[in-house]
């Protein structure tokens, strides 16, 4: 298990030790280091659970119902290990808006997933959106792959606003995406722009750093 290594400003991410030539050479990857065997295994049992007990292996474009599964799982996950400033709430429990827009297969899953949860003593909830739909309220967003040629339009008004850009298409992250889900060996995975989540007021945990495939430091 990995977390990021990162300046200590960083609210809750370990700090470094003597940073590797590589790390100086490219500043804007965050490099991977060890972090204690409690954090470790506490992190493994939420991975173990999503990843291989609910959420098995994604084989192709023919189990493409299962990787809606995944991410939707993921969306439900990422509200816990995200702290957004207290002025993006009306109310200390207020909902916790997922707004899913160009992904009506992960916007069904996500449905029924979040039906009664709550995150953060916020109670969650699910907004169907449609291109041109005003953002306003909506925590988390999730942007699929039929909106990937419009993502610098639509994430422009974002950029200084708390919300949590998720998506699911190549370079998202320099098109201002926070979180952006990749296929690797046939997984779901993900990479952050850590950047670009500070830039927006947000706080990252360690622990989500830490399974990242990649974090950027840096805003796009």
């Amino acid at each position: 298990m990995y977390s990021c290594a990162t300046d200590s400003r960083h609210q809750g991410i370990p700090r470094p030790g003597v940073p590797s030539p590589y790390h100086a050479a490219r500043p804007h990857i965050c490099r991977l280091r060890p972090v204690d065997a409690v954090a470790a295994r506490r992190w493994c049992t939420w991975c173990l659970l999503v990843l291989c007990c609910l959420l098995p292996m994604v084989a192709a474009a023919s189990d493409g119902a299962l990787e809606y599964k995944v991410k939707a799982a993921y969306l439900y996950k990422f509200s816990s290990y995200i702290e957004w400033p207290d002025s993006a709430f009306t109310s200390p429990d207020a909902p916790l808006i997922i707004g899913v827009l160009g992904a009506d297969a992960v916007a069904h899953e996500l449905e029924a997933l979040l039906a009664g949860r709550s995150s953060q003593q916020h109670p969650l909830a699910l907004k169907r959106l449609q291109a041109g739909a005003d953002l306003a309220g909506i925590h988390i967003l999730f942007i699929g792959k039929r909106e990937a040629d419009n993502l610098k339009p639509l994430l422009q008004p974002l950029q200084t606003r708390p919300v949590l850009v998720v998506t699911e298409s190549a370079n998202a992250l320099a098109a201002g995406s926070i979180i952006n889900f990749v296929l690797h060996d046939q997984r779901v995975r993900f990479e952050i722009a850590l950047g670009k989540a500070e830039h927006s007021g947000l706080k990252l945990s360690a622990r989500l750093l830490a399974v990242a495939t990649q974090v950027r430091n840096g805003t796009p």
